[in-house]
């Protein structure tokens, strides 16, 4: 493997004296082939290493190392050995003679190879299709005085184009409210929320805001007719909803 600075002299050779690969191979007394290779890549090379290097203290004991990293792929994160219990296990049972930075340089190796590679899921949204929302709160001037508005932000995920609206609270009337007008300035019916990729998810959201707010609204000792009450006009506000 020739090094950088024959790189640089053939480089030189080809590009600003104009000489010929076979002349430039002759004079710096390099094969042809690694004329040419010198001249398309220009970085310095990597070494590789051809067969593994010999371990003769740590050889008869790579097997048992790998069963212990492979039976600990399926082990809970706290029950897993580290190398250091590695080394001690070794020590104690096999009686290893050598030394821990050995087995801590091993099992590094061994760790990356063996635990699988971390995967990514590609999120793609069509245009007009889908949208987040929230609330956030921030501090304005309402009639001269300071009042923590609540905003309703929806946001299509495909565009990006945002949706505010402001309430001064954070119910479930507040909520299907600020849906209606997102609904209304995006001229749409068909967005999916990601609050909930799903009816039934949305459903109990849904159920799950008017039980908080019957449970702030409603006395101590709540009724069964005000419960049943709620509990409909919770039913009759999601499918007012699902119908826009």
């Amino acid at each position: 493997m020739i090094q950088v600075k024959d790189k640089e002299r053939i480089r030189r050779a080809y590009l600003l004296e104009n000489k010929s690969q076979r002349q430039i191979a002759k004079e710096l007394h390099h094969s042809r082939h690694t004329v040419a290779s010198a001249l398309a890549d220009p970085n310095a090379g990597s070494y590789q290493l051809r067969e593994p290097r010999p371990a003769p203290v740590l050889a008869p004991y790579q097997a048992t190392i790998e069963q212990w990293l492979r039976d600990d792929l399926t082990a809970p994160p706290k029950q897993r050995r580290t190398a250091h219990r590695i080394f001690t296990q070794l020590v104690e049972q096999h009686q290893f003679p050598g030394a821990e930075s050995t087995i801590r340089r091993f099992v590094r190796q061994r760790r990356r190879e063996l635990e699988p590679p971390e995967a990514f899921l590609l999120l793609e949204h069509g245009p007009g299709q889908d949208a987040q929302c929230d609330f956030g709160e921030a501090e304005v001037i309402l009639a001269g005085h300071a009042v923590t508005a609540q905003f309703f932000c929806l946001r299509l995920c495909y565009s990006k184009a945002p949706f505010v609206w402001a309430f001064l609270h954070q119910r479930q009337e507040a909520f299907l409210e600020g849906q209606r007008r997102g609904f209304e300035f995006f001229e749409g019916s068909r967005i999916a929320f990601g609050m909930a990729t799903s009816r039934l998810l949305y459903s109990r959201f849904c159920r799950g805001i008017a039980a908080k707010n019957s449970r702030r609204s409603l006395p101590s000792a709540p009724t069964t007719s005000s419960r049943v009450a709620s509990v409909r006009r919770a039913r009759d506000m999601r499918k007012a909803l699902w119908r826009i």
